[in-house]
């Protein structure tokens, strides 16, 4: 079975979903294992877009708004590893709406043949700020592209489902006809890849709701998701979703595939690392019984009396050798390096025929 493609089926799922009071989830995947993984776990929608690739390199995602590949290209290498195991949720395409050398309306159709059922505009200039966000708007290579490019793939009737950072941009994506809005936080803050710094859960909450109110004072129907920033565990979306009015659910890119994965293979990788070996033939630590040798230790110093009667020594080598450390007065030594198992040891120091104590 391959993916759904007809939007408004999707929509239509979509809404039956939020109708029996459930949440939207929709999840990145860099690879066809992600892809499978949410979609055995219930995702609603499986987005792919360059930054899931460079995650699972283990690189910052924002590493997909760097010069380091072409994101669109990307994209559709992607789509065969990731489309082929996707069965019955549809795909969406992170599109790089302000590629200077992508005609595209053509290109949309060509992830619609593909087998993708939407678009979403990543890598997207909404993450940036300051004079570099100012200059690109100024030289053509602003948000406006990215609205051009929903509002084109809307017209070809795929699902548009666009990262809005401002209560200005959900306005406009919601005039360009955007399907979901995704309320986008800025940088997942969590885990060994992830942002040091963001906005606070109480924050997110007061502009998330700014978000929902604009948008659907033009669209009543609009769905609306919540990403990013602080939201990255499933308690921090409840966290959300339970104060904010009308946020129907949450996406997740490093949330869903990345923080998961850094948890579950560091704790696996612990727990191997806490096996204790078997004791070996050639031992050169003594650790009677895999317990600490302290008590034998102190049990060879308070030995050493017994043994300075030469007759109890010759004994005790006879019997134990060569398990014996040399204990005569002045060759006292304690190689703790013994050919066998220390337990036949033990065994000798139990048979000797003058009573022994620890104490």
């Amino acid at each position: 079975m391959s993916p759904p493609t007809s939007r408004s089926e999707i929509l239509a799922n979509l809404r039956r979903q939020i109708e029996a009071g459930k949440p939207i989830v929709g999840a990145g995947a860099g690879i066809g294992l992600s892809a499978k993984s949410v979609e055995a776990g219930g995702a609603d929608l499986v987005i792919i877009y360059n930054s899931g690739r460079f995650r699972m390199a283990g690189c910052g995602s924002l590493a997909g708004l760097m010069p380091y590949s072409n994101a669109n290209e990307v994209v559709v290498e992607m789509a065969a590893e990731v489309i082929p195991i996707v069965q019955n949720i549809p795909v969406i395409a992170g599109v790089c709406g302000t590629d200077p050398f992508k005609h595209i309306p053509r290109f949309l159709k060509q992830l619609r043949d593909l087998g993708f059922g939407g678009v979403q505009n990543f890598p997207t200039v909404g993450l940036i700020d300051g004079n570099f966000r100012a200059n690109l708007e100024e030289t053509g290579m602003g948000y406006e592209k990215e609205v051009e490019m929903v509002r084109q793939a809307a017209e070809l009737d795929m699902l548009t489902t666009p990262y809005v950072f401002t209560v200005e941009e959900a306005e406009a994506m919601t005039k360009a006809g955007a399907d979901i809005l995704v309320a986008h936080m800025g940088l997942t803050t969590s885990g060994l890849i992830g942002a040091k710094t963001g906005k606070t859960l109480e924050k997110c909450v007061e502009e998330i709701q700014a978000i929902r109110d604009a948008a659907v004072r033009i669209n009543k129907d609009i769905i609306v998701l919540c990403h990013g920033g602080p939201i990255a565990a499933p308690e921090d979306a409840k966290f959300v979703l339970d104060r904010v009015q009308g946020v129907h659910g949450f996406y997740g890119a490093s949330s869903m595939e990345r923080l998961p994965v850094e948890v579950a293979i560091k704790d696996t990788t612990a727990e191997f690392k806490k096996i204790a070996l078997k004791s070996t033939i050639e031992s050169t630590c003594f650790v009677p019984f895999a317990t600490s040798w302290l008590p034998f230790f102190d049990f060879y110093i308070h030995l050493v009396r017994r043994l300075q009667n030469p007759s109890v020594y010759m004994y005790f080598v006879q019997e134990t050798f060569p398990y014996t450390p040399d204990f005569r007065p002045g060759k006292l030594d304690f190689p703790f390096r013994f050919s066998a198992h220390p337990l036949p040891l033990f065994a000798h120091w139990v048979k000797l025929s003058t009573p022994l104590s620890i104490t």
